[in-house]
């Protein structure tokens, strides 16, 4: 219902310069925190899994450390949207925006891929990426707070614990935020 609800409303929004301007303040200080987590540079390719209509992430990623950033969504529209957010702003020079899948899509380029907290299932995606990323790619997921674990796809301790990574870090968002937490793996 939430990530439905989530899908709507950028679509209805991403018209609109203001209302983009004012949701991307809901994430410009998350995107700080996990550029800082996840030691984002200018020179990391980075893939960006389940953009949406209106990638804050992406747009956050890309203008904070001037890095290239690949965005991908399963949704056609939301890509369709996401690409005239991205010429709107002018940063087509470092976003560049696709429709494709977080479980099939080629990761072995990528130095950061970021798991939005809507992508479903988020186990498969997590299992796709462990397997398919070179050694070293740091992996950033989004996780949601205790009580909205039931709107999202989680991931279970137990998957943590018996893959190929090492779960370096995390930090708990404090204030008016549906995550609870980003993770922070890298594969060994």
């Amino acid at each position: 219902m939430i990530i439905r609800w989530t899908k709507w409303f950028e679509k209805k929004i991403s018209n609109s310069r203001v209302l983009i301007y004012i949701y991307e303040k809901y994430y410009k200080n998350i995107v700080k925190r996990e550029i800082e987590l996840a030691a984002v540079t200018n020179q990391d390719r980075i893939l960006c899994i389940g953009g949406g209509s209106i990638p804050c992430t992406a747009l956050q990623m890309a203008s904070q450390t001037g890095a290239k950033v690949h965005v991908i969504d399963v949704d056609h529209k939301a890509v369709d949207n996401a690409i005239k957010v991205i010429r709107k702003r002018g940063c087509h020079d470092n976003i560049y925006v696709t429709k494709a899948n977080g479980e099939e899509v080629n990761v072995d380029f990528y130095d950061v891929v970021h798991v939005a907290l809507q992508v479903t299932p988020k186990e498969d995606v997590i299992e796709h990426l462990i397997q398919g990323c070179k050694q070293g790619t740091r992996i950033l997921i989004r996780l949601p707070k205790n009580h909205m674990k039931y709107f999202y796809s989680n991931i279970s301790q137990k998957f943590l614990y018996r893959k190929n990574v090492y779960v370096q870090n995390c930090y708990v968002e404090k204030g008016f935020h549906t995550m609870k937490e980003v993770l922070l793996m890298t594969k060994r």
